[in-house]
């Protein structure tokens, strides 16, 4: 059975933590005049209530990529409490692929197009990276190097051997953009989707070794070792490769 905790992490600054088998995290962050709810977690309830004793402020909140894991029933209670939900459209039909819908179909706001949230005092800009889906998004707090990946680049592990994910060379495309803005803060704070499944918070050079095991295995110098797994009704085989902070890089050697 899964329970939810909330920890304070910094000056308006929240995290929503799903303990189960399979930790999920969501933040909260608060702003002036408003706050953002960054992912709604896979089972638990009472999300919204939890989030409604901390700020009195309108919340809007932002579903990083649709899968059922980071989009639980909670997305619902926010939905009917008023509040905006936002995704990019591309990850509405992954939503049902994963076993998480079906949601009306104006249900969720779209993502597309939208640059930024302003909370007042704080900005959060919308990085989209499709890769792990077509529609993943991360939030990047660049006054205070706070990057919001959810599961864009993995949390010490990444998924990419879904029938949804891109090809890898379409992931390090957009990963290499992304990272030659990012590493110019040398201090940025990853806060991930699964925070414990990493020994360590995530910084800068976590993402620099995802780019270095895309490109290990893009060009033919590493190979991952068969695995498999059942999630749900899917029984996926794949490859999985590790290297330095990545612990398991999954994808599907047809998908290059």
């Amino acid at each position: 059975m899964s329970t939810l905790s909330v920890e304070k992490l910094d000056t308006n600054l929240y995290l929503f933590e799903e303990v189960s088998g399979n930790c999920v995290d969501a933040y909260l962050v608060i702003g002036e005049k408003g706050a953002l709810m960054i992912d709604a977690l896979q089972s638990v309830e009472g999300l919204y209530g939890k989030a409604r004793e901390l700020t009195g402020l309108p919340i809007s909140v932002v579903i990083a990529h649709g899968h059922g894991d980071h989009c639980g029933p909670a997305v619902r209670e926010f939905a009917a409490a008023g509040c905006t939900v936002y995704m990019d459209k591309r990850d509405e039909p992954v939503l049902e692929e994963m076993g998480a819908g079906p949601f009306p179909p104006d249900f969720f706001t779209a993502l597309e197009g939208i640059n930024r949230f302003d909370l007042g005092g704080i900005t959060l800009e919308v990085i989209p990276l499709p890769g792990h889906t077509p529609g993943s998004v991360m939030l990047l707090d660049r006054a205070n190097r706070r990057l919001f990946s959810s599961d864009s680049i993995g949390s010490g592990p990444i998924w990419m051997q879904l029938s949804h994910s891109l090809p890898l060379h379409e992931f390090r495309d957009n990963l290499k953009t992304v990272y030659e803005d990012l590493k110019q803060y040398g201090d940025l704070k990853i806060f991930c989707g699964h925070r414990k499944q990493s020994p360590k918070p995530l910084t800068l050079e976590y993402a620099a070794d995802v780019l270095e095991t895309l490109e290990l295995i893009l060009s033919g110098r590493e190979q991952g070792e068969d695995q498999s797994v059942d999630y749900g009704d899917l029984h996926m085989e794949f490859l999985a490769l590790k290297h330095k902070s990545m612990l398991g890089f999954c994808y599907d050697p047809k998908k290059l």
